[in-house]
């Protein structure tokens, strides 16, 4: 695929930076004023330096004075070539990797929809009971809350005895909850 390039369409930067379809930011050629002599001088446009932000995703520092910003790739790509007829508000990569910042591999999505898609290719692994850090029970204790209700003691003196709601109790007994015990 040809590299295409596209003006930035994040205010204030659209007359000063564009972005490929591969995943490069640049900025343009700028007349200005040299430092030391006073006279006018082009400043030449050049390819930005992508950083590792603390999320993990490809970012790149924007200045038009007197504001600076750093922004992500991914969504600067996306707002330029990917189409967003929905208005979906998150970009996904589709091959997981959030370095890959190729116009191909970005699709607008819903959370749930990016959430699903994590999980999905093995990104996200889906926490469930003793793993959830609010959970009151251990897997002994489930196991013994079922033993209990077989032999027909009541749901209410086993939540009283483990300090959990009816419901709770109820819900383990019909394996709506920690049913991968």
């Amino acid at each position: 695929m040809k590299e295409k390039w596209k003006p930035v369409t994040v205010e204030p930067f659209t007359e000063i930076y564009e972005v490929s379809n591969i995943g490069r930011v640049r900025s343009l050629d700028k007349m200005g004023n040299h430092k030391v002599r006073g006279h006018k001088r082009i400043f030449r446009g050049r390819v930005l330096i992508q950083g590792m932000a603390n999320n993990g995703y490809m970012s790149v520092d924007m200045r038009s004075a007197p504001y600076k910003k750093r922004l992500s790739v991914h969504r600067l790509v996306a707002l330029a070539f990917v189409d967003n007829k929905y208005s979906k508000p998150q970009i996904n990569h589709i091959d997981g990797d959030k370095a890959n910042n190729h116009v191909d591999n970005l699709e607008w999505v819903t959370p749930s929809e990016n959430q699903l898609h994590s999980r999905r290719i093995g990104l996200q692994k889906t926490v469930v009971g003793e793993d959830v850090f609010f959970s009151k029970l251990k897997v002994v204790d489930v196991l013994s809350i079922r033993e209990r209700h077989a032999s027909g003691e009541s749901l209410i003196s086993i939540s009283k005895d483990y300090h959990v709601a009816y419901s709770n109790i109820s819900a383990i007994i019909t394996r709506r909850s920690w049913k991968h015990i």
